[in-house]
């Protein structure tokens, strides 16, 4: 297969899923130049994050010349999942809507947070599927252009609600952004872990998948209901 089509076929679930998430955007939606440029950036912050996690796994004992399907103990499993993916990676993509979007003034509500979120985490889950795919053949996009497009989103959506919801309160609340990136760090490292452990733990992966989706279209449910701009629906000021 040429390479443009597998970079099509990589990038073809993550910009089916943004327009998906954009679309939920009814009261005020985003510019659209901005959440593609969201996404952009999340393809850009991916390539030097994927530098940083070779780093992390060649300093930890043990790991400098193992793949991931040969890892075998549990301590080298939490490790790669919960500091070498679940850390270094939402804080990246956390780190693209916080310096770079959320002081614009069309980010003032709990669902920009989300798409904007989800737009960063689109980004890096794509040229993670590239990757994937130039290494197993575009076949793995199958799975991974549900599976994993969609847990990358379903983990930044957490800390993306509370960061919209922090700028909607115009003060404090840092805390509350804070603990949402740790439970959206814990819920990727454990997404990652069942996979990794090789101890027959996949059930849970699907099992946290979903629990995952449910939390995340909860979020979207909530910051409809809490958007400010639902009762001014037909005002020329809002579009």
């Amino acid at each position: 297969m040429s390479l443009p089509l597998i970079f099509i076929i990589a990038f073809s679930p993550g910009l089916f899923w943004l327009w998906l998430i954009y679309s939920r955007d009814k009261y005020r939606p985003e510019p659209r130049a901005l959440v593609i440029r969201t996404f952009l950036l999340g393809i850009a912050i991916s390539l030097p994050v994927v530098g940083f996690e070779y780093v992390l796994t060649y300093m930890y004992p043990g790991l400098r010349n193992v793949t991931l399907e040969d890892i075998k103990d549990i301590s080298s499993a939490v490790y790669i999942s919960f500091v070498v993916a679940g850390l270094t990676e939402e804080v990246a993509k956390y780190w693209v809507v916080r310096y770079t979007i959320y002081n614009s003034p069309y980010f003032d509500e709990p669902m920009d947070g989300i798409i904007y979120g989800s737009a960063a985490a689109l980004g890096f889950a794509s040229v993670e599927n590239l990757g994937y795919a130039l290494e197993y053949g575009w076949q793995i996009i199958l799975l991974r252009g549900i599976f994993s497009c969609l847990g990358h989103v379903f983990f930044s959506g957490v800390w993306g609600y509370f960061l919209g919801w922090q700028k909607l309160k115009g003060s404090g609340s840092y805390w509350v952004v804070l603990l949402a990136l740790l439970g959206s760090i814990a819920l990727h490292g454990a997404f990652d872990f069942f996979l990794l452990a090789n101890r027959g733990l996949e059930l849970f992966t699907i099992l946290l998948f979903f629990a995952s989706g449910g939390l995340f279209l909860f979020l979207v449910s909530l910051a409809i209901k809490k958007s400010p701009y639902r009762d001014k629906v037909g005002s020329p000021l809002v579009g």
